[in-house]
């Protein structure tokens, strides 16, 4: 559940912008998407050097 602090927010929002609410006018989401891609990114590269690894162990 979110915080109340967080509801504020996003009631401020909507008055803002009509009372439609489009999370991708939302900058608190907009960071949190990136965030997550940007983890998601690290984690493919990391499982990526991690099969690199494998594969050249099996060379050896």
């Amino acid at each position: 559940m979110a915080e109340p602090a967080e509801w504020e927010r996003v009631e401020g929002l909507l008055v803002r912008i009509g009372g439609v609410y489009d999370p991708d006018g939302n900058v608190v989401v907009q960071e949190e998407r990136a965030a997550e891609a940007a983890a998601a990114a690290v984690r493919e590269a990391e499982l990526r050097e991690a099969d690199r690894i494998a594969a050249r162990a099996d060379e050896l």
